[in-house]
């Protein structure tokens, strides 16, 4: 899944101030450049462009780019959301003050990179910072056991599918 579907999927068709990045392919499905837009209301800036086997970012870009997250931390609300932070936004300072004045000024749902950039790791060290590294997830809690075993013969058939009150007794368990 990519980070723009990622982060709309958390956000549960909420919209949000901040900003999304789209990385574009050229006709052969090649990466071509990055596109950062506003997540909300006018405003898209191209923030690299393919160099190599990498990204080469676009400084006057990113600083048109930090005027984007300047206006989410102006907007009304409590929240924000940055669908990616990366190594690009390294090449800013202007975009790296506006970033941290968001965080400052609003709770920000955040999708990081995982690069170890030193913007990066300030991030993931900030005291308000809960970060969920979905690749090290553990297997889910158990937040409750559910004895449903038994042939159900002395029951006379299925007890866990017997209606009760129009609903499936397993149904109704599951729900409490």
């Amino acid at each position: 899944m990519g980070k723009t579907s990622l982060c709309d999927a958390l956000l549960a068709g909420r919209v949000l101030p901040g900003v999304r990045s789209r990385l574009c392919r050229d006709d052969a499905g090649q990466p071509h450049h990055v596109e950062l837009a506003a997540r909300t209301g006018p405003g898209r800036v191209i923030l690299g462009r393919r160099a190599g086997a990498g990204m080469e970012p676009d400084l006057p870009a990113l600083e048109q780019a930090a005027a984007l997250l300047a206006a989410a931390a102006a907007a009304p609300g409590e929240w924000a959301a940055v669908d990616e932070v990366g190594y690009l936004e390294q090449a800013s300072p202007l975009y790296q003050t506006r970033l941290r004045e968001l965080f400052d000024k609003k709770r920000v749902l955040a999708v990081l990179r995982k690069a170890d950039t030193p913007l990066l790791a300030e991030l993931r060290r900030r005291p308000d910072c809960l970060l969920v590294d979905l690749d090290e997830l553990a297997p889910p809690r158990v937040g409750a056991v559910v004895l449903a075993a038994g042939k159900g013969e002395r029951f006379g058939g299925n007890k866990l599918l017997a209606p009760l009150g129009g609903v499936p007794l397993l149904a109704r368990t599951l729900a409490a």
